[in-house]
């Protein structure tokens, strides 16, 4: 069309006023033009006697047999289409399922785990799904459920501590390589000048630690001491985990050190909630049992975790138990006199910690970012310096 216009343009681009350069004669000359450039018009096509409809879309696939899952057994393949199909109309629900098979006891497939999983598979079928029906979780009120009972020797190491005491009897201390430590507060000298609180440790880097004043090591334990609980499912995997706090770790070897913080992880079934299994810290490691096979407090129901003496490591069973030092070991209270229970007739304290429960992350020395500073004085070794408590880098037991 351009050139069209261009070719009829031509002649009169030298005088636009001449004669013949009237506004109609462009018109005509642009009309003959046009009537040149056509094409010559073809043959009408014929009419379609059947007028034709618009394809349907596609049908979508139907859903296909469950996904096989690796190792599987015939009766968990049967028992997971049975759920798959159950929860089809609720894709929340089923995609929370899905995480299921991405815990320990679903990814490693153990033989000696097929029963276990069998009971959680079952469990999930005949249980209503709460993900997408249910209320929303309260993880306080969870928390509670599912909290454990503590099975601790007696003795005045053993007993929790509450760690806004800790930090009433340390000092703020900072470790700098080469240089002597600085000082940044001091609850112990009596002078309130140099004072600090739990929200100022809030915000310490991971080089500075609280130095407890040795006088205090054994009499901050307490049958009231709080225990701090944590829900997480950022995952997709929910997790309750409760932490507990020490003040000074007497433990079987000459990894001593002061401030002890353990651990307990119960992870829980991404459909139900219900509980499956139980991550326990010790020395800086974990062990995982079946919720199942966990042994349970006969007034509450809820499992119980043996305490070794000393070191506070949390395991399953009483007894003896190996340390990563050769010839050392843990025990824990056992039931001396054959009388089936372990309590105080067999020197130990039932200590349980759903009576002070609390929200790790509202105290005021939950650190804001990091892995915050050291409950204790940092020594020659990372197994004799005080931990780094509970943090964002810091949660459910691994």
């Amino acid at each position: 069309m351009v050139q069209i216009i261009d070719r009829i343009r031509a002649p009169f681009a030298a005088d636009p006023r001449r004669p013949g350069s009237s506004d109609d004669s462009v018109a005509t000359a642009f009309r003959a033009a046009l009537a040149h450039a056509a094409p010559t018009p073809g043959p009408t096509p014929p009419a379609d006697p059947l007028p034709r409809e618009r394809p349907l879309p596609a049908p979508s696939p139907s859903p296909g047999p469950a996904p096989a899952q690796p190792g599987a057994s015939a009766e968990e393949q049967a028992l997971d289409s049975r759920i798959r199909a159950k929860l089809a109309g609720d894709p929340v629900a089923l995609q929370a399922y899905e995480r299921l098979w991405r815990i320990s006891i679903f990814q490693d497939m153990q033989p000696e785990a097929a029963g276990q999983r069998i009971e959680i598979l079952r469990q999930t079928l005949a249980a209503p799904a709460r993900v997408s029906t249910g209320p929303a979780v309260d993880p306080q009120r969870l928390a509670g459920q599912h909290a454990p009972v503590l099975v601790l020797p007696q003795g005045e190491y053993n007993l929790p501590a509450d760690p806004q005491a800790f930090i009433a009897n340390s000092r703020w201390r900072q470790d700098r390589a080469f240089w002597p430590d600085r000082e940044h507060g001091n609850n112990t000298n009596g002078d309130r000048d140099d004072d600090f609180t739990a929200s100022d440790v809030a915000g310490a880097g991971s080089d500075d630690f609280l130095d407890l004043d040795n006088d205090a090591r054994g009499r901050l334990g307490s049958a009231d001491a709080p225990v701090f609980y944590q829900y997480d499912d950022t995952d997709g995997l929910p997790r309750l985990t409760y932490h507990v706090f020490y003040a000074y770790n007497d433990g079987p070897s000459v990894q001593n050190h002061e401030g002890d913080w353990e651990r307990i992880t119960i992870e829980l079934n991404p459909v139900t909630l219900e509980p499956m299994a139980a991550r326990y810290s010790a020395h800086g490691h974990s062990s995982v049992t079946a919720f199942h096979d966990l042994p349970k407090d006969a007034r509450t129901g809820r499992p119980l975790v043996y305490v070794a003496g000393g070191s506070h490591a949390n395991y399953a069973s009483p007894g003896g138990h190996p340390t990563a030092v050769p010839f050392f070991h843990d025990h824990t209270a056992t039931d001396r006199n054959g009388d089936g229970t372990i309590d105080a007739a067999d020197g130990a304290l039932r200590f349980d910690t759903g009576r002070t429960l609390r929200d790790v992350r509202a105290q005021d020395w939950y650190p804001s970012d990091g892995k915050g500073l050291r409950w204790g004085e940092i020594g020659e070794l990372d197994a004799t310096s005080g931990p780094h408590g509970p943090s964002p880098e810091k949660g459910a037991v691994g």
